[in-house]
């Protein structure tokens, strides 16, 4: 149905309009604001932001989690009234710089667990700084201004300014920061301040491709931990230094180190840059192997060949079926790819090793088998589901629990082969045993 309210409400004319408009603005703070903005001329807007600025600046109230969603508001409203009052680009770069030292005021006094806040600073307030920085002339003007910025960077908002700088200055430009920030890093009494400024010479080195110079800062910072050696591979990389990402990639050691998804994505660049199909290919395959997924195997057949997609589902199932352990990944996997036969068979070798603590992704493999009808494959994951929720007695899951049961109760007539598995009325008499009294449950149970 067409929604007419627009033009009724042109029909109504400008004067009603003004009136109701005026009469919600007393009731809402937000749309009082709007109003002020909207008829307010540019210097008048930029009068109310640098009045708003003080009041933030001088204000001690404190600002709960609850809170903090609202307060962040009030923070973008300020700097649309900055926006709306269309300062000249420099002085726009010194106006919003003053949102970014009022850091303290806001930190001070606001506990910004949800990053509300914080989004404010590192999302809107950093776009209106490039904006304006972008179409500034003075480029010293930018760099004094950034300079006085990153020495005083308490809650580290204001290194997203730093992060995006070779959007606004040339490599000159930056050179020149770098060059008085090692001073700085050099001079610097404390740790921490003395990583800081070398975090912001690393930033400024990725952006102008100085890899080498990255890779020093890090370095110093972090040695040669394991996702520090991939940043540094990632870095020469993005610089077009294959051969010395490559290097550098091989130092990541043995072990769980090489799990990260970062590792296998910058090496799988690599080799795809090298030309390099059969180390590619062994690096996605262990991949697959070790997380069995749809997306992983994609990323293979991408490499290797659609035509090889059945082939490698099989090698897969085949190491499934040589481990020693039921693994929910594998059951999911076989699943995607619709292997709904060797799924039930895998699930049957090892049904009592399901961990029903992990819904998330053992539920799905329950509903999936539901729909093939696997009825026996379906009521492990429930039993399994079920046990975990009355093993650990939160009353509150209860009810989820009452429709597992329920849902046994409905396909335990439609299995005639329970294989090695207790049937249906053995399983309940085992449940009555060691739940028994866990009345809550059975009286939700006994009344749905």
């Amino acid at each position: 149905m067409p929604d007419d309210r627009k033009q009724k409400l042109i029909q109504l004319g400008s004067d009603s309009l003004a009136d109701a408009l005026l009469d919600i603005a007393k009731h809402n703070d937000l749309i009082d604001d709007i109003i002020n903005r909207m008829i307010a001329t540019p210097k008048e807007n930029i009068s109310q932001y640098k009045k708003k600025l003080s009041s933030l600046k001088r204000s001690n109230k404190f600002i709960g989690w609850d809170q903090s969603s609202a307060f962040a508001e009030e923070l973008s409203l300020l700097l649309e009234d900055l926006e709306a009052g269309s300062p000249d680009p420099c002085t726009g770069v010194e106006l919003v710089a003053a949102f970014f030292e009022a850091d303290d005021s806001v930190y001070g006094r606001c506990d910004d667990s949800n990053g509300s806040t914080g989004d404010v600073y590192v999302i809107e307030a950093k776009e209106l700084f490039v904006k304006y920085a972008s179409s500034c002339a003075d480029k010293e003007k930018i760099t004094s201004i950034l300079m006085k910025l990153c020495q005083n960077d308490d809650y580290g908002v204001r290194s997203s300014l730093m992060d995006s700088v070779g959007l606004f200055l040339d490599e000159p430009m930056i050179r020149k920061m770098i060059d008085e920030l090692q001073i700085l890093a050099a001079e610097a009494q404390k740790d921490y301040t003395k990583n800081s400024y070398l975090y912001i010479i690393g930033s400024f080195a990725k952006q102008i491709k100085d890899a080498k110079l990255f890779e020093n800062t890090r370095l110093a910072i972090h040695g040669e931990s394991p996702p520090t050696i991939i940043e540094i591979a990632q870095v020469y990389l993005e610089c077009d230094e294959v051969e010395t990402s490559y290097a550098w990639i091989q130092k990541v050691p043995e072990g769980r180190s090489r799990l990260r998804p970062e590792y296998t994505k910058t090496l799988t660049e690599i080799y795809t840059r090298q030309g390099d199909i059969e180390s590619l290919s062994a690096l996605l395959r262990k991949r697959l192997r070790t997380l069995p997924c749809m997306d992983y195997l994609q990323e293979l057949l991408d490499a290797i060949g659609e035509e090889n997609r059945e082939a490698v589902i099989t090698e897969e199932i085949e190491y499934m079926f040589n481990e020693t352990s039921l693994q929910q990944s594998n059951l999911s996997f076989l699943l995607d790819c619709k292997k709904y036969d060797v799924a039930e068979t895998y699930l049957f070798a090892s049904g009592d090793q399901l961990d029903g603590s992990r819904y998330e992704t053992l539920l799905p493999i329950g509903k999936t088998f539901e729909m093939q009808k696997s009825f026996l494959a379906a009521s492990l994951v429930y039993r399994s589901l079920l046990d975990s929720i009355l093993g650990k007695g939160y009353t509150k899951s209860y009810p989820y629990g009452v429709r597992y049961l329920k849902k046994l109760d409905m396909y335990a007539p439609l299995i005639q082969d329970w294989k090695t598995f207790p049937d249906h009325s053995a399983y309940k008499e085992t449940l009555v045993q060691n739940h028994g009294l866990k009345r809550s449950f059975w009286g939700q149970y006994a009344t749905k």
